[in-house]
């Protein structure tokens, strides 16, 4: 699976690689997936 994003940026911090097993969980107390920053470059398509 790969995971995208409509959102343009860049990945600053990425804690999980590629085949990893990541879990779910209800208690959302596991690290992100990863860090974005220059989140005020974004392309918007209507």
């Amino acid at each position: 699976m790969r995971i995208v994003s409509p959102l343009d940026g860049v990945i600053t911090l990425r804690t999980y690689n590629i085949s990893d097993f990541i879990r779910a969980s209800d208690t959302h107390s596991g690290p992100p997936l990863l860090s974005v920053a220059r989140t005020d470059l974004m392309r918007l398509v209507m």
